[in-house]
């Protein structure tokens, strides 16, 4: 089933100052979002994308050791 992809939030645990960037890449290999360098948090309430299918989470430029809480929420169809 798909749906629109309607809340992102991206939450650094390890350090509040840590920057780093976050992608949505599809199962075909391409990416659907791209965000700019955040700190600490990241959270977008006014998306609107469709999706469908696999989706994987991409956090890129933090250190090896961050850990992150991920919450996205999809209104179905």
């Amino acid at each position: 089933n798909g749906g629109l992809l309607r809340y992102v939030l991206v939450r650094a645990l390890t350090n509040t100052t840590t920057q780093f960037k976050v992608d949505f890449t599809d199962g075909n290999s391409v990416t659907r979002l791209n965000y700019a360098y955040h700190v600490g948090e990241l959270v977008d309430d006014k998306i609107a994308l469709p999706i469908a299918g696999n989706y994987t989470i991409n956090i890129t430029n933090s250190s090896p050791d961050d850990t992150f809480r991920i919450i996205f929420s999809v209104q179905e169809d």
